[in-house]
């Protein structure tokens, strides 16, 4: 198994990828300063511990005056340098040309310099995400890259704000987004690989994760071996299996995804142009279009930046309405290109699909919550988690099967199961209670639409 060489930690991959994800889920920055990275901020330049470039530092510096178009011959000592922080994977700067450096009009004055953490591209393709940025920022949704060294990429800087989760579903930014994605699922990426095997990848995943949530037991912990009785893992991986089977009657189109869309991962200019930008594109490439929609969709209604002592907050009324989610659609379908009268037929088409692999995230991250409560010992509730994404899966899947989503053929047992009352206990981990019975009354609530 590859291991990963984060500061004086060796970690490895399965360690790594919880710790990334956990990372997002307890941040509790509300804004960054401007890298397209994973909510950065920059040193304080008033600190009394001023910083001191390390040979690292320098290094990074020289690549930006050898590789940023404009700047072969800007002195060093015209130049500023500030550790950025936020970045798990990478050692990340911010160098800035002084205000009275003269370059030429246009040229970017201030970069970002990420240099690859050790022993990352052991499980990240390095030059397939060269590829992923340069097409991202082609659509103009990303950032640009300005220069390639050896062991790190020189990018584009902006100062900018992460964007709120509640702010996702105002009606202007949902277009923006609807947009934005739309430009990234229609461009076609030729030199990207992996297209032909990506139709199963998602399923591939689900299954992954359900081995490993099998194999979890807490015997010398009551109170989380309670819990973990009440998800009934073998019952949850034969739901798994039935969900799996209703994805497999889909065509949902396998276009160049993002896979990891959410209110951290969407930034907003500070010049107040209400420009938008997305950043961290390491889980990018190709899949099934529906479930970037999904799960983008499933992200609105969690708040992975909440003030709460779980640092997440569920909120059922918050995933988008179907109205809500055609104003998006037909914002996606514009900029493909797609003519109006054709508008209806597709958008129909993609209601389903987006609330169908919609279903596939939330148990995605069950299992996921489930498999990582063990094996992490990062401070965070993954079984709370876990059981608010597993009663989503269950309400949401309900609601779906009343609007006949699911997929012709596994009908009759979608409505048995959709009958099916989940009696869950409910058990208070902490000081939270998480059930059912409230997540459905919240749900009665909001689903007018």
């Amino acid at each position: 198994m590859a291991r990963i060489c984060l500061g004086s930690h060796e970690l490895v991959e399965e360690e790594y990828l919880q710790l990334k994800v956990c990372q997002l889920l307890r941040e509790r920055s509300d804004s960054c300063q401007g890298d397209f990275g994973r909510s950065p901020t920059v040193q304080s330049q008033d600190s009394p511990l001023e910083f001191q470039p390390d040979q690292t530092a320098l290094l990074a510096l020289q690549a930006c005056i050898d590789q940023v178009p404009g700047w072969k011959h800007v002195d060093k000592k015209q130049c500023s340098i500030s550790p950025l922080t936020g970045g798990l994977t990478n050692i990340m700067y911010l160098v800035k040309l002084a205000s009275d450096a003269k370059v030429d009009l246009g040229t970017e004055r201030a970069v970002v310099v990420r240099q690859f953490g050790a022993g990352t591209e052991a499980f990240i393709n390095r030059d397939n995400e060269a590829l992923v940025y340069e097409v991202f920022a082609s659509c103009g949704v990303g950032p640009k890259i300005l220069g390639h060294f050896k062991g790190g990429r020189l990018e584009q800087f902006f100062p900018s704000t992460r964007m709120q989760c509640k702010a996702l579903r105002q009606p202007e930014n949902m277009c923006k987004i609807g947009g934005m994605l739309g430009k990234v699922h229609g461009t076609d990426a030729p030199n990207l690989p992996g297209r032909g095997k990506a139709h199963g990848t998602v399923i591939a995943e689900l299954r992954d994760w359900a081995q490993k949530a099998e194999a979890i037991s807490f015997g010398d912990n009551s109170t989380k071996q309670d819990l973990l009785a009440n998800m009934k893992v073998k019952s949850l991986i034969e739901e798994m299996e039935v969900l799996i089977s209703a994805l497999s009657c889909l065509d949902s189109k396998i276009t160049l995804c993002h896979n990891d869309l959410h209110e951290g991962n969407l930034l907003e200019n500070n010049d107040g142009s209400g420009e938008l930008k997305m950043i961290d594109f390491e889980y990018a490439g190709w899949g099934p279009r529906g479930y970037d929609l999904g799960n983008l969709f499933c992200e609105i209604s969690v708040d992975n930046f909440s003030e709460n002592e779980l640092g997440f907050k569920y909120s059922p009324a918050a995933y988008p309405s179907k109205t809500e989610q055609y104003v998006f659609f037909k914002e996606y379908l514009l900029a493909q290109g797609l003519r109006a009268e054709a508008l209806e037929l597709e958008m129909s088409k993609l209601y389903v699909e987006a609330n169908m692999y919609a279903l596939a995230s939330h148990m995605k991250w069950t299992l996921w919550g489930i498999a990582s409560a063990a094996s992490s010992d990062i401070e965070f509730d993954f079984l709370t988690y876990a059981q608010a994404r597993l009663s989503a899966y269950y309400e949401w899947k309900a609601a779906w099967c009343r609007e006949e989503l699911w997929p012709e053929p596994h009908k009759a047992m979608a409505a048995k199961l959709a009958g099916k009352v989940m009696k869950w206990k409910l058990i208070t981990l902490g000081s939270v209670t998480v059930g059912v019975a409230l997540m459905a009354m919240l749900l009665a609530k909001r689903r007018s639409n």
